[in-house]
């Protein structure tokens, strides 16, 4: 049984075609959170939201 290089190619795609999804599916929301903050973080001119998220919660005063 031997496979074209054609049939092989497709073969190839195919399976990274089904890996692809299931690393999106298992990663997706991540991935999602990541593409969000770069594109805000883009967008910002400043650096204020990166500021904030690096500063460390402050316990409220009793």
């Amino acid at each position: 049984m031997s496979l074209s290089d054609q049939d092989l190619m497709a073969a190839i795609h195919q399976r990274d075609a089904v890996a692809f999804k299931a690393l999106v599916g298992r990663y997706g929301d991540l991935l999602r959170v990541i593409a969000v903050s770069m594109t805000t973080r883009q967008h910002s001119g400043n650096n204020s939201g990166t500021k904030n998220q690096r500063r460390p919660i402050q316990p409220w005063p009793e």
